[in-house]
């Protein structure tokens, strides 16, 4: 499931206690909403360049490759 940065906050507010939340005044609750958000745009970007190399590969295919071989490939990607 991805959250955005208003729903992990809320999350952070409905789950939290308010000792938590003394303990962890609100620019640490802020740090932990960047660095989620950091973590999942390093692994949309990790998943962009794997899915070039995949592409790149292409030149290396037989004459009838289609897109659709492409997409097999990158699907295949998580299955070894």
């Amino acid at each position: 499931m991805i959250l955005t940065t208003e729903q992990m906050k809320q999350w952070i507010d409905a789950t939290w206690t308010e000792a938590q939340k003394v303990a962890w005044a609100k620019e640490n609750a802020d740090q932990l909403v960047r660095a989620y958000e950091n973590g999942f745009k390093a692994g949309v970007a990790a998943e962009r360049e794997a899915c070039a190399v995949v592409c790149e590969t292409l030149q290396d295919w037989p004459p009838n490759s289609t897109p659709y071989d492409c997409a097999a490939a990158i699907r295949a990607r998580g299955e070894k």
